[in-house]
């Protein structure tokens, strides 16, 4: 994850508000066809999704290789780096690397139909290929391909596919005992 200056701060910030004014507007809308919630978690995901492309693949990175295209498939090197240091960048790369998929596994364990562990699995799975495939695109961009992000991205993928998932059972299980 690269780091995020002031001005790209305040350029995320406004496309989250953006994101979110979009959300509103999906739930609204949905809500007249009865599938209020529905819409406003698929637009949710196009949001989370387009900012972790935006933040990952748009906003160039820095490196400690100065030479471009890199793959450090040495699983632990940056996390390490990251714990030694707390508040440098590494720290906020660990940080940021995990918080950036916790939305994008709760949605998507929110979105899937089925059972805790059905939506537990499917959606830290989908934040593992995601993360992935974005770390294929740095390395054929030239830039860095790290193995730790793909470690980081996919622990936020699990913490927010627990809570979604989570959720999502009580929700399920209160409708079902309203029913009877």
């Amino acid at each position: 994850m690269p780091p995020v200056d002031g001005t790209t701060s305040v350029e995320l910030a406004l496309l989250a508000v953006v994101g979110l004014v979009g959300v509103a507007v999906a739930f609204v809308l949905g809500r007249r066809r009865g599938k209020g919630t529905r819409y406003a978690l698929w637009t949710t995901l196009a949001v989370v999704v387009g900012i972790i492309a935006i933040v990952t693949l748009v906003i160039p990175g820095t490196s400690d290789y100065p030479g471009g295209r890199y793959a450090n498939l040495t699983p632990g090197q940056e996390i390490e780096r990251g714990l030694d240091n707390p508040g440098s960048a590494s720290w906020f790369n660990l940080v940021g690397n995990i918080a950036m998929f916790i939305p994008l596994g709760l949605v998507v364990a929110a979105l899937i139909p089925g059972g805790f562990w059905r939506r537990l699995v499917l959606a830290t799975g989908t934040g593992v290929v995601l993360t992935g495939g974005i770390e294929f695109l740095q390395f054929g961009m030239g830039r860095v391909a790290d193995i730790d992000d793909i470690i980081l991205n996919s622990v936020g993928a699990l913490v927010g596919a627990f809570v979604g998932a989570t959720a999502a059972s009580i929700v399920t299980a209160v409708r079902s005992r309203q029913r009877t």
